[in-house]
């Protein structure tokens, strides 16, 4: 196990506790060593000393299809990056997510978190200055008068009138309300920022979204996904590997060659081998994504966990 020469015991017993409020009552009776509290119990624990929050290996997007033969202007970047700079991240991160971290990169907090040095990307200075460059476009990433601005760019470049109502359908799985949520304020938001010439239908299916996907692509225009690449956790990059052409189910449709060469750059033996190459080497990696809008990256997920009082937790301080 990890750093097993901190630790000494001669048993580990595991509960397994599927129901919440059973969890919640175990850790009030001082019967649970730790505790991860949902959407629904966080707020009563929020504040408490012994939390402790961090970023995951995920960021929650949203796909955008290319290939709707029924909405033409999918395919255009101009209306990629109209969509981008539309989401207003901070209501939807924070009000409708709760207490997750808006952001408007890709790259996830945990990326390169067991490299050498355990200097994840996000904290180096070519992860800041991707960071910086979407914070200049505005606040992470929104800005609604360059959203309206790309929005008319891709109408006059796929000749769609101004008296056109562009149809969104946003794909939602059947349970997750959380996004069923984002759904509706986008409902009200886009139509508003784009001055009324989009609409937008909610469809909601008990499949998976890449299995919803495969049904064909007139059936969806914006999906929410989140994937999570352990090797990213080494290989920073490596969180880009799902949105290749080499990977077989991947959720995406679109996809570039410029973008493919950058990742095979990064994946060379030569940049491997050189962590400080490979941060720069990401950095124009993550720049193409978002100057292609490869997807739309939304919600940095934060992991709320609280630990007994009884625990001494010991680690390595690696970086000091």
């Amino acid at each position: 196990y990890w750093l097993a020469d901190l630790f000494n015991y001669d048993r580990v017993e595991v509960r397994i506790i599927p129901e919440m409020n059973a969890r919640v009552e175990l850790w009030e009776k001082g019967m649970l060593d730790d505790l991860t509290p949902d959407t629904n119990t966080i707020d009563d624990y929020i504040d408490d000393p012994r939390m402790v929050n961090y970023a995951s290996n995920t960021v929650y997007h949203i796909d955008v299809n290319c290939k709707n033969p029924n909405n033409p202007i999918s395919g255009s970047v101009n209306y990629r990056k109209a969509l981008y700079h539309a989401m207003n991240r901070e209501v939807i991160a924070r009000n409708l997510f709760g207490y997750m971290e808006p952001t408007g990169t890709y790259v996830s907090g945990q990326a390169g978190i067991l490299s050498e040095s355990a200097l994840t990307y996000r904290s180096s200075e070519y992860g800041q200055a991707v960071t910086n460059l979407v914070e200049s476009w505005g606040p992470y990433g929104c800005n609604p008068e360059l959203a309206l601005e790309y929005f008319n760019k891709a109408c006059e470049e796929m000749g769609v009138g101004t008296d056109v109502v562009i149809p969104i359908i946003f794909q939602v799985g059947d349970s997750d309300n959380t996004w069923k949520r984002v759904g509706e304020y986008l409902q009200q938001e886009l139509p508003a920022m784009f001055e009324g010439r989009v609409s937008v239908d909610i469809v909601s299916t008990p499949l998976s979204a890449t299995e919803f996907k495969k049904t064909g692509d007139d059936k969806w225009d914006l999906s929410p996904n989140d994937w999570s690449r352990g090797a990213a956790r080494t290989y920073p990059y490596q969180c880009f590997y799902y949105y290749l052409t080499s990977y077989a189910n991947s959720p995406n449709n679109y996809f570039d060659e410029e973008f493919e060469a950058q990742f095979a750059v990064c994946d060379s033996a030569e940049v491997k081998t050189d962590y400080t190459r490979m941060l720069q080497e990401t950095q124009k990696l993550e720049e193409i994504f978002l100057d292609k809008v490869i997807l739309i990256p939304m919600v940095q997920d934060i992991v709320y966990q609280m630990f007994s009082d009884r625990l001494e937790l010991k680690v390595y301080d690696v970086l000091h």
